[in-house]
């Protein structure tokens, strides 16, 4: 995309600082295929937007996004910043997952735990069997309310299942028990 139309969109969606101008400039310029643009676009957008704990992971994502495709060595930091802005489960699992080797994992699981927010139980719960610490494991589970599940952050969902797995024995078990549970409720 020409300069000019790179300063055209940013004077005309960038001007109001609003989310969802901005978002349009940044995706007119990703689906333009122009990633450097659109890095700068994104990166220009967490600085300028409004409502930066709203949209600013949003944004994040994207210069993560324009980082890979062009093939940038700064992606694992632009991936673990977009999860420290504006932690969710996918931004940490996308951070995680570009680690290259299992040592490289368990560090960043354990910094991720201790910057993990204090409700985002399922992230935490993920980061302990990640590590492979299932006594802290089992208490976040045990802790968690009986009620509640209905939550996005109720690790229920996501320890239940791994813990049967690891408890019960093999696959077939495995497959009998989620089978059993779900035929009754």
């Amino acid at each position: 995309m020409s300069p000019v139309i790179v300063r055209f969109l940013l004077q005309e969606f960038g001007s109001t600082r609003r989310s969802a101008d901005l978002q349009a400039w940044c995706r007119a310029l990703m689906e333009a295929g122009d990633w450097k643009a659109a890095l700068a676009a994104n990166e220009e957008a967490v600085e300028i937007i409004i409502d930066k704990a709203y949209s600013e992971g949003e944004f994040l994502d994207g210069a993560a996004l324009a980082a890979q495709e062009l093939g940038r060595r700064d992606l694992p930091e632009r991936l673990a910043l977009a999860w420290r802005k504006a932690p969710s489960m996918s931004r940490l699992r996308r951070w995680l997952g570009a680690c290259g080797s299992k040592g490289v994992l368990k560090n960043r699981a354990a910094a991720a735990i201790e910057a993990c927010p204090g409700k985002a139980h399922r992230q935490k719960a993920f980061l302990h069997v990640v590590l492979g610490d299932f006594e802290a494991t089992a208490k976040l589970l045990a802790s968690a309310p009986g009620l509640g599940w209905s939550d996005g952050e109720h690790p229920g969902h996501l320890l239940f299942p791994i813990l049967c797995r690891l408890l019960g024995g093999g696959q077939e078990h495995f497959e009998h028990k989620v089978r059993a549970f779900y035929c009754r409720h």
